[in-house]
């Protein structure tokens, strides 16, 4: 639905497009923030602050991008996409412990599901 104009579920042609997904903020009843696509990085060695507060495990998150949605108006069929993630998660596939790999079929012979 991204790129064409009928759901692939029932065939209709009323599409809403989010262009940007958001999520009410926890405690509030008017107030909304953007579903972000993040990434933890893992290897970062602990502060003096991580120590006091018992936090032996930092992490460090990493916004990649933002979340956008394609919505059937008539069956309620919904994709999801991730825009503006390739950059950050180049650079985080590269570093350790991030678990963020690039899966290709064209280098690996897939397909995989």
């Amino acid at each position: 639905m991204k790129h064409g104009s009928q759901c692939p579920k029932c065939g209709s042609d009323r599409i809403w497009a989010i262009d940007k997904l958001a999520r009410p903020v926890p405690g509030s009843l008017r107030d909304a923030e953007v579903i972000h696509v993040m990434a933890v990085r893992v290897e970062r060695p602990p502060t003096a602050l991580d120590r006091i507060v018992g936090n032996e495990s930092p992490a460090e998150l990493r916004i990649v991008g933002v979340f956008e949605a394609r919505i059937c108006a008539e069956c309620g069929y919904t994709e999801w996409y991730a825009n503006e993630v390739n950059d950050g998660l180049l650079e985080l596939s590269q570093m350790e412990g991030t678990g963020v790999r690039l899966l290709s079929t064209a280098s690996r012979g897939g397909p995989f599901r």
